[in-house]
């Protein structure tokens, strides 16, 4: 990864990995991302390549929305 390691970011990237993690298993994408794995796709190595994929296979054209809103 090209992250700084700056303990202040740590929490932040395990919280998205956990997300990837718990997206992964709910769409049963585990061969797929072996694959990217196994292809050493640059993705692997880049967490907004990596959703950016995972949204091209995955998420239907009709159903994309925007990025999260916050509440406060």
């Amino acid at each position: 990864m090209t992250e700084s390691l700056n303990p202040a970011e740590f929490e932040r990237m395990k919280n998205e990995i956990v997300q990837l993690h718990v997206l992964v298993d709910r769409l049963n994408t585990k061969e797929w991302a072996a694959a990217l794995y196994n292809s050493k796709s640059p993705a692997c190595n880049d967490y907004a390549a990596f959703v950016a994929a995972l949204r091209k296979t995955f998420v239907p054209p009709s159903s994309e929305v925007g990025p999260p809103t916050e509440t406060l």
